[in-house]
């Protein structure tokens, strides 16, 4: 399907969560999922302003250039994750402490702390937690709508110059990017703010929002390139032509041996 910035983060996250929750505690677990949520809504909107730029400042001199940009995506990119970190730090500081108050009272409070699938917080200083996750998914969710209305706009305005067909086939393409973006926000946005708020606040179904969350992550990007592909003939084409064209080239290059049988005639 193409490596564009939403797929490059997306595909390792997604499939290899699943594999995380067999060693990593539910800290670690909510710490992840923000990391996904806040990677998802980081390339949704790098892509936003990417693709905007090409299509409204196609050969302006306002638009930026590639060094530039990314440099810009990458200092953003910095900042959030290390914002990450001082939560990771702040959620785990505030565990040990947690962990203190109730040996004083509880026996087995060490024991609870070891296990991987417990978490034991006090849900009211967790909803900025939640708050972060959120407001992620938010801004997110508010730049692919923004995307799809400027993209929109600006090809309703190439009627003097763009014949019917061809707007059309922007149009197509503008809804196939909002898909490629629409699938790991949509996973992410629903998986991540599943986990942050059932371990924040602490629910009595955190399990079954883990596996749902897990389900997510695990099986969306093999869901998304397949309805890419069935619902668009162009990939639908070029996934045929490629698996043909696999079938032809080792038909072609099977070794093929002749006998040709010559008899001597002597004189």
């Amino acid at each position: 399907m193409g490596m564009t910035p939403v797929v490059i983060p997306a595909m390792p996250l997604g499939y290899t969560v699943g594999l995380f929750r067999g060693f990593l505690n539910c800290h670690q677990m909510l710490t992840l999922s923000l990391i996904c949520m806040t990677t998802s809504a980081s390339t949704t909107v790098e892509i936003f302003f990417w693709r905007w730029q090409n299509i409204i400042l196609p050969s302006s001199s306002l638009k930026l250039r590639t060094i530039t940009y990314y440099g810009i995506w990458l200092f953003a990119l910095s900042l959030l994750f290390s914002s990450l970190a001082l939560i990771h730090i702040h959620l785990d500081s505030d565990q040990m402490l947690l962990r203190f108050k109730l040996k004083e009272t509880y026996s087995c409070a060490d024991f609870l702390f070891q296990q991987p699938g417990v978490y034991i917080c006090e849900a009211s200083r967790y909803m900025w937690v939640v708050i972060y996750g959120v407001i992620s998914c938010s801004v997110g969710g508010f730049f692919l709508v923004l995307f799809v209305y400027q993209s929109l706009h600006a090809i309703n305005q190439m009627a003097s110059n763009r014949s019917v067909h061809a707007r059309n086939v922007h149009k197509k393409l503008i809804y196939l990017l909002c898909a490629q973006m629409m699938f790991p926000m949509g996973a992410y946005a629903i998986g991540g703010t599943t986990i942050v708020i059932s371990l924040s606040m602490q629910l009595v179904w955190m399990q079954q929002a883990f596996n749902f969350a897990i389900l997510i992550f695990s099986n969306y990007g093999f869901a998304a390139s397949l309805c890419l592909i069935i619902c668009n003939e162009p990939y639908l084409r070029h996934t045929r032509k490629l698996c043909s064209c696999d079938m032809k080239s080792r038909k072609k290059n099977s070794a093929i041996v002749r006998v040709i049988d010559r008899s001597v005639v002597l004189t």
